[in-house]
């Protein structure tokens, strides 16, 4: 096979791998925000349920970065 076309074959399965995660973290944080926390507070502004929305998409992204740099400073300072 070509490697022009193994790169392009690369290209259309990494976009399809992350359309798919975008729309899975889109489902997500709709149907936390609104089913979750709309139900907890009733009198919630539409603004709030964006800022909840953004939050809920940016935190699945953090967590194995925050834990990634925590693994490597303790395998750097750990004194055993």
């Amino acid at each position: 096979m070509p490697s022009g076309l193994i790169g392009v074959l690369v290209a259309a399965l990494l976009s399809g791998l992350m359309s798919q995660i975008s729309g899975a973290l889109n489902s997500i944080s709709t149907m936390v925000s609104y089913d979750i926390f709309r139900q907890r507070k009733p009198a919630a502004s539409d603004g709030q349920l964006i800022r909840i929305g953004k939050l809920l998409q940016l935190l699945p992204w953090d967590f194995p970065w925050l834990f990634y740099h925590y693994w490597i400073a303790m395998r750097v300072f750990s004194t055993a």
